[in-house]
């Protein structure tokens, strides 16, 4: 795989890729020890069918889940009636691309510009590649890929989740959530989309003359458009700064609201294993600072030291991308999608320690922020 935010990468000198490699399979079976499916969470879009295609597609993770059921069910059996189940589900895959050769020109062949990922200052030319000649064996290969790991750790997984069995589940107002970040007082952010939204990725870009890591420039035009719809207020504009608003969603109501203000954030606890659902997707640096947080407190709260925690994107309510504070600020796609504004990821990260310390049985949450609800 491959990260497709490549100014993001500039900050993840801590680890040694600039895409999370591992990949977590949970092992499922009956009182007799016999399998009966299996969960896999590995980051990765699932973009390797590009957006001309026209067909109905579970793109690499839908394969990879068709070819382990083939395995354990046998040829013969017809897909989705087997006894065997196997899901591939997402984690942080925000700026985790399958088209692992890059991304080129189409008309020139030649490397897109590599900060605004474009060819002659337009993004619609710049598409990702590979790893196969075309978007069809690209997909057999990355979704071949995955359900061969996912087969080796379920074959070799050793493990036995042992413990209580409990999650914890909150509805969260985002639009205003209060906290410290580097001594200072802030707060998350109505909704909002950046110009950048507009440009879309290499792996389905945009249209018209928007471009990938713009945090300045605006247009009178598209700013008219804006304004037809709702213009953003002075205190909007302040609080996604530097984000450069082309559609202000969390204050436009009508015919109904354009994105959520309340989000769930949950933990599920399997005995030493955590899977934190999560609303949105997180960028790979993300993932990173928000499993090592709600590890860091689940074992200062008292849990093991193997404790495992998962990221599961994408959970319940979908509230678009969240980058971290230094991938905001460049607003490529993944920043100018991240909605609550700059302090997006430290607001999870903040609510998701106080779930885990409830988890954990350290600190209780009042009433009207816990719901006997899970959602998954």
């Amino acid at each position: 795989v491959r990260n497709k935010g490549t100014f993001v990468a500039r900050f993840s000198f801590r680890y040694e890729y600039n895409v999370d490699k591992q990949m977590v399979v949970l092992k499922m079976v009956d009182a007799e020890g016999q399998g009966i499916g299996m969960i896999s969470w590995f980051a990765v879009h699932g973009t390797s069918m590009n957006n001309t295609n026209s067909l109905l597609s579970g793109d690499n993770k839908g394969l990879a889940s068709l070819l382990m059921e083939r395995h354990m069910n046998g040829n013969d059996t017809i897909f989705g009636r087997g006894s065997f189940v196997a899901a591939f589900a997402q984690s942080n895959e925000g700026d985790v691309s399958p088209n692992t050769l890059g991304a080129f020109c189409v008309d020139t062949g030649k490397p897109c510009d590599f900060d605004h990922s474009t060819c002659n200052n337009r993004t619609q030319n710049c598409i990702g590649r590979g790893p196969g000649k075309d978007m069809f064996e690209s997909t057999y290969i990355i979704g071949n890929n995955q359900f061969t790991k996912g087969l080796e750790l379920y074959e070799s997984a050793k493990i036995i989740l042992e413990g209580p069995v409990d999650f914890r589940q909150s509805y969260v107002n985002m639009t205003n959530v209060p906290l410290t970040f580097q001594g200072k007082k802030v707060h998350t952010c109505p909704p909002a989309m950046g110009y950048s939204f507009a440009a879309g990725t290499t792996d389905g870009p945009g249209a018209f003359d928007f471009v990938q890591g713009d945090n300045s420039s605006t247009s009178p035009f598209w700013d008219a458009i804006r304004d037809f719809i709702h213009t953003p207020s002075q205190e909007q504009i302040d609080c996604q700064a530097p984000k450069p608003i082309l559609l202000d969603t969390g204050e436009t109501q009508e015919p109904y609201a354009w994105q959520p203000a309340i989000v769930d954030t949950q933990l599920l606890r399997w005995g030493q294993f955590v899977i934190a659902g999560v609303p949105g997707e997180f960028t790979t640096m993300s993932g990173r600072r928000m499993r090592k947080a709600i590890n860091a407190t689940l074992q200062k709260s008292g849990m093991s030291d193997g404790t495992q925690v998962v990221i599961a994107g994408l959970a319940n309510t979908y509230s678009d991308y969240v980058a971290t504070y230094e991938e905001y600020h460049a607003q490529r796609y993944e920043g100018a999608s991240t909605v609550y504004g700059p302090h997006t990821l430290d607001a999870y990260i903040l609510l998701y320690s106080g779930l885990a310390e409830d988890l954990a049985g350290v600190l209780v949450l009042v009433p009207s922020v816990r719901h006997n609800v899970f959602f998954f």
